[in-house]
């Protein structure tokens, strides 16, 4: 079951276009990471679920329903968001932070004790979070975003000011609440290595445009062909010894041809490697392959 639908979405700004025709689905119980250089258009992606910018073309649902003026309020209570940091009042416990939510859903004071509990919080309720480090505000803001039980929950640079500890406990934290609680995820980060922990869906996105999706291509037309190869490796170890190119160039393929199994082992494009040809950059295979 699609939770969340891209159908064809087209976004200008003036002449400019900022998403154009994107098209992806994130299912049911689904971790899908958006990764994309500055500009990309991945802040642009969640202002249009929100709602904050009018679509040139296409539609958006969520569980059906789709993304209009009239049903923008129904639309936004199934969707939980933490853009960044979390806002929080510091001279407020974490308890009192939460309470803002729950007048805001004029949900049930309970509600507070549940999400406290999932993100590991409830020791700390009573604490004002001028004193929570930052993992812990990272937490109590999922927290908030848990709070009214949304099917989705958006996710912008959540571990960017986090510790190696923090970044582990919340990268836990998000794939326990996708397994028990059975939220979808769309996380925006610049990490490659973030996308990779998740490992359910990548979507790249490039100047507007979506370039990759995990659900629907694979990885094969990623590879670089030994032909293809050999002469970025020549020109490199040529740079790199006293060998003229052509010398290394036939240096280079005896061995690969006689043991193939090396060239495909190190020839199994990484997400580093599929992020790298998008945006037109060698493939860290060369490097890889150098260094044998």
């Amino acid at each position: 079951m699609s939770i969340l639908e891209f159908n064809n979405v087209t976004l200008h700004q003036g002449k400019k276009t900022i998403l154009d025709n994107i098209t992806f689905a994130i299912q049911e119980k689904q971790i899908c990471c958006l990764l994309g250089r500055n500009g990309a258009g991945k802040s642009s992606l969640f202002k249009s679920v929100f709602g904050i910018f009018q679509l040139k073309a296409g539609y958006i649902n969520i569980n059906g329903l789709e993304h209009s003026p009239d049903t923008r309020n129904q639309f936004l209570q199934q969707v939980g968001a933490l853009i960044e940091g979390a806002a929080l009042y510091e001279h407020l416990t974490g308890y009192e932070n939460l309470d803002f939510v729950r007048r805001y859903y004029s949900g049930e004071k309970s509600r507070i004790l549940e999400v406290l509990e999932l993100v590991g919080l409830s020791p700390d309720q009573e604490k004002k979070t001028k004193y929570y480090s930052s993992g812990m505000k990272q937490r109590l803001g999922l927290a908030m975003a848990l709070f009214h039980r949304p099917s989705l929950v958006i996710l912008d640079e959540p571990t960017n000011a986090l510790d190696p500890e923090g970044i582990s406990e919340f990268r836990s934290l998000v794939k326990r609440l996708n397994r028990t609680e059975g939220v979808s995820f769309l996380i925006s980060t610049h990490q490659l290595e973030e996308a990779s922990f998740y490992r359910d869906r990548i979507l790249i996105l490039k100047q507007g445009r979506l370039v990759y999706d995990s659900a629907i291509q694979n990885t094969e037309s990623f590879k670089l062909l030994p032909h293809q190869a050999y002469p970025h490796l020549a020109e490199e170890l040529a740079s790199q010894s006293f060998w003229r190119e052509e010398e290394a160039f036939t240096l280079l393929q005896k061995p690969l041809a006689t043991y193939p199994y090396i060239w495909e082992e190190l020839n199994t494009p990484s997400l580093e490697d599929i992020y790298l040809a998008l945006h037109q950059q060698k493939s860290h295979a060369t490097h890889e392959l150098l260094s044998y």
